[in-house]
């Protein structure tokens, strides 16, 4: 299966709830979806910053933040290993 990646750009505009947004170590995530129940992955993938994480959980806290840079450090150092 090819998944084209790169295809949404990421919302890097910073606003009173997520000011962290445009930072340099602000993480962006690649997320893979499927298509409704039926488990049928979309042929791309799409952007999810800082900023979407914030707005899904409701609040801006440091354990949000952590969890976010910790994803993005693991993520780079699974990538370095293969």
């Amino acid at each position: 299966m090819f998944v084209e990646t790169g295809v949404d750009q990421p919302d890097l505009e910073p606003t009173w709830y997520a000011s962290m947004v445009a930072m340099p170590y602000s993480p962006v995530f690649q997320m893979l979806d499927t298509q409704g129940t039926q488990g049928r992955y979309y042929s791309y993938t799409y952007a999810v910053t800082i900023k979407d994480l914030v707005k899904t959980h409701g609040h801006d806290c440091e354990g949000l933040s952590h969890a976010a840079s910790c994803s993005k450090v693991v993520g780079m150092e699974k990538d370095m290993e293969n």
